[in-house]
């Protein structure tokens, strides 16, 4: 039962860095809407800035879900959910007023509370995973 916070921060860090991955593969098989829609947002260089931040996503997706430096990985992608935030859903709203903020926040979690079990490089991570549900 003490594993319970460890084991639910795991699934989130696979969950979370699965939605990454698959938003990657999304923009990079709809490059040109992406282009047009990173120049609408008003980005600079949108046809390099959309590779930039499908490989950003892809990357650190693989990484978050692999469990290498978790807290890095997820503090890397909450930056670029306030950007996303801040840009598509000052311009378009939509779910880009839901998707950002909500994995910004699953982010923000792995951020503080670690990635959980099951990480491949754990040891890497600089704190240890706080525990969650205090147990006496």
């Amino acid at each position: 039962m003490e594993d319970r916070p460890s084991i639910g921060l795991a699934l989130v860090r696979v969950l979370v860095g699965a939605a990454f991955i698959a938003a990657a593969v999304q923009t990079i098989s709809n490059h040109p809407q992406d282009v047009i829609d990173f120049q609408r947002w008003g980005l600079p260089h949108p046809e390099q800035f959309s590779y930039a931040i499908s490989g950003l996503e892809l990357f650190f997706g693989i990484v978050l879900v692999l469990g290498i430096l978790p807290r890095f990985a997820a503090l890397v992608l909450l930056c670029e959910m306030v950007g996303a935030f801040l840009t598509a859903g000052r311009i378009d709203g939509g779910p880009y007023l839901i998707l950002p903020p909500l994995l910004g926040v699953l982010c923000l979690i792995l951020v503080i509370a670690g990635g959980g079990r099951w990480a491949l490089v754990d040891r890497l991570d600089p704190a240890p995973p706080r525990q969650l549900i205090r147990t006496r």
